[in-house]
Parts: C-alpha cells; structure tokens; sequence
C-alpha cells in the first residue's frame, strides 16, 4: 500500500486505483458509523479521494510524502468530513428553526416568495435553474431529464444553491436582528 501511496505522491494518479479498491469499504462503513446514511458516506469517501486526485503533484510532496500510515491518514480525513456532515446537518436544523419564528414574525411573507427573493440575486447559473424547477415542484429524477444531467449532477447542483441561498439567508436574518434590536 505505500508503495502505491509513493508512487501516487511523485505523479502517478493511477496509483490511487489499488488504494481505494483496497480501502473503500473500511472508509464507507467508518463514515457509515458517524453520519448513519449510505449515500452521504459514499459522497464522502468519494469527495476524499477526488481531493486526492485534484491535489498538484508539487503540493502532494509537501503535504503527503511522510505519511507512513496511509490507511490511518485517508481514515482521519473521512473521519472529519462525516464530522462536517454531522455538523452541516444539525445546523441545517438551526436554520428551520430560525425561519420558522421569521415567518412567526413575518405571516404576509410565503417561503417560496422569500426563496425566489434571495435566488434572484444570484448569477443565472445552470445551477440556479435547476432549483427554479425544483421550486416549481419537479423531483429529482424530472430535473435530471429535464436538464439531461444525471441523479447525483443534479443533487449537487442543489447543493450548491442550497448552500449559497443558507449564505444570504443569514445576511437577512442579520439584517433583521439588527432591524428588530435598534
């Protein structure tokens, strides 16, 4: 294994391949442990090793050339992205909550209308238009055909707007909060 791990290092991507044909399991059923979904897990792992193989062989050498241990190292790092889930997920429940009493606060206001607010003032992406649709009713599976993406292209494409409208909802809830204490 760390012989694979040095060649990997010193450029050679196709050294990654035994590696993660050998440790996937073990790093899908560690995530597993932490985050309790599969699919997750798997993006997980997935995101680990994508990280891997997107890192310049310049900055492998300075970050990864005295790792004796690989299996404990790539274990340390799914370790702390299931952590990330975990964290990402509980503040995701935060955020329901905090909009929740806002539309306590704010009745006349509907969440659809709030979220078409905040998703205008985003750049007209691919991305943007797929969570117009997915405002619009359409499951997964329809924007995937509608799009021609795939399931996953288009849960991350989600993702990504999801988290970027979280950014500007906590600038409005800010905004409020300053509003409601002056």
């Amino acid at each position: 294994m760390e012989r694979e791990w040095d060649k990997f290092i010193n450029g050679k991507n196709e050294a990654l391949v035994p590696l993660y044909k050998e440790l996937s399991v073990s790093l899908l059923l560690l995530s597993i442990r932490y985050t309790h979904d599969r699919e997750c897990s798997k993006d997980i792992v997935s995101e680990v090793f994508l990280y891997l193989l997107e890192t310049p062989t310049k900055q492998r050498k300075e970050k990864w050339l005295g790792i004796e241990q690989v299996h404990t190292y790539l274990r340390f790092m799914v370790r702390n992205k299931s952590v990330d889930f975990i964290r990402n997920r509980q503040n995701q429940s935060v955020y329901l909550e905090q909009l929740h009493n806002y539309y306590l606060l704010h009745p006349n206001e509907t969440l659809i209308e709030t979220l078409k607010e905040l998703l205008s003032t985003l750049p007209n992406t691919e991305n943007k238009k797929v969570f117009t649709a997915h405002l619009e009713g359409y499951d997964n599976h329809e924007l995937a055909e509608k799009f021609t993406l795939s399931e996953k292209t288009v849960r991350n494409k989600l993702s990504i707007v999801r988290k970027a409208i979280a950014v500007l909802w906590n600038k409005k809830l800010w905004i409020l909060w300053i509003h409601l204490i002056s």
